[in-house]
Formats: structure tokens, sequence, C-alpha cells
């Protein structure tokens, strides 16, 4: 028994050790790896295609606001299709790999569309 309590103290010491380095691990990767993706995506608008297999294609457009992490950041997004219409404020948003590039004037474009759907709805 007392075999076992040693080694039951043994391992939460080594998790203990294995959190700590993994927490160094991702501090040294994020500091590494942030500034390259915060270049990369912060204050660009975005749109991906979100309607595969379907006859009516729609997109999700976003803006970032902030890269957070390397797997993704702070945006404001909406996307109208033929089942519902969302707009989100500031939500945590993974990177879209397949995402494009659009310029401001596509993505306000595109708002400004959004918003007649949504004030067309409002009069109904």
């Amino acid at each position: 028994m007392e075999n076992l309590k040693k080694l039951e103290a043994e391992l939460k010491e080594n998790f203990k050790k294995g959190f700590e380095i993994r927490n160094k691990i991702d501090k040294l990767k994020t500091s590494e790896v942030l500034p390259k993706i915060k270049e990369q995506y912060e204050g660009r608008f975005w749109k991906f295609e979100n309607s595969t297999g379907s006859e009516n294609k729609w997109w999700l457009y976003s803006f970032c606001i902030e890269a957070k992490d390397e797997n993704g950041g702070l945006f404001n997004l909406f996307e109208t299709n033929p089942y519902e219409s969302k707009f989100n404020i500031k939500i945590y948003q993974y990177y879209h790999l397949c995402q494009i590039e659009i310029t401001r004037e596509e993505f306000i474009k595109a708002l400004e569309l959004f918003n007649n759907e949504v004030e067309a709805l409002a009069v109904i």
C-alpha cells in the first residue's frame, strides 16, 4: 500500500511538471507564431463559401478584429443563407483554410445587402 501511495504521488508530481512544460511550449509557440498570424489576419476582410453541396450558394463574411492564437481570433461575421440570417459581433471563430480575402468595399456591399434583407423582414 505504501508503494502505491508513493507511485501516485510521483505520478501527480510528474503530471504537474508535464503541465508546466506544456504551458512553456504553448507560450513559446504563441510568441513566435502569433505575430505572423496577426499580420496575416487582423484588420482584413474574408469570405468563405458555406453552402457545400447546395444549389443555393451563400457566404460567411468576416472581419478579423484580433488574432487570439494560432487557431482563431475575434471576428465580426454575418451569413445569409436560404435557412437563416445571422450576425455575430466579437465571437471567437476558427480561421477557415478555404476563406478568400476580400476588399473592404466588397464586405460593405455584402453587409448592406444583408441589412436590407433584415429590414425587409422587420416590415413583415
